[in-house]
């Protein structure tokens, strides 16, 4: 059952809700997605390493084939590229924060949290926090790659995390590899401004 077929069939949302509700779905997901796309090509233009790699990436994933057709077996191929999104992701968040409601009496950092009181978890903060990440300002896709980095689990959370994560993650990062392979595959990204 799909999400809107749920919502159809429940008794207690007026139409007008479903409406909302889905437009907020589809609305989210197409700007959040396409502010990511935009954040990632920006920085593979400032990052002219970087898109070497990629494009060297996606030239060896392309060679031989007749069509530039990217295929869903192409994404277990692009390491790289997949470094970069979680790379500008951490820099440059999709969404900026969440909003948390704590359901029991917590303790962080010495200070006493009663149930009951909403948290704000900034993403734009956490992903540049040095004691999550080292060369903080640096683009470092390899990072992500790397076995051997060690970086927090939680140091970089643009979809959000746990049971509420962004329903979307998937689908998102599906069209922007899908992009990022067919801009790689052959086209320099270059700024008319710099």
């Amino acid at each position: 059952m799909t999400i809107l077929q749920h919502m159809l069939s429940r008794d207690d949302l007026l139409y007008e809700d479903i409406v909302a509700l889905m437009s907020d779905f589809l609305l989210g997901g197409a700007d959040t997605t396409s502010n990511t796309a935009a954040f990632l090509l920006y920085n593979m233009e400032i990052h002219p390493d970087a898109q070497d790699k990629a494009f060297e990436e996606i030239s060896r994933l392309m060679a031989g084939r007749k069509n530039n057709a990217a295929t869903f077996d192409n994404l277990n191929n692009i390491p790289f590229i997949k470094a970069c999104l979680k790379k500008s992701l951490r820099l440059f968040p999709s969404i900026t924060a969440v909003y948390c409601k704590f359901d029991k009496n917590v303790v962080m950092s010495g200070y006493h949290i009663p149930k009951g009181t909403v948290v704000f978890v900034d993403f734009y903060i956490t992903g540049r926090n040095p004691l999550y990440f080292s060369s903080l300002e640096k683009f470092l896709p390899e990072r992500w790659i790397s076995k051997t980095n060690n970086y927090h689990a939680y140091g970089s959370l643009s979809f959000s995390f746990g049971p509420r994560m962004c329903l979307g993650r998937r689908f998102a990062e599906l069209e922007i590899w899908t992009l990022m392979i067919k801009v790689s595959n052959g086209i320099r990204i270059k700024s008319l401004y710099s």
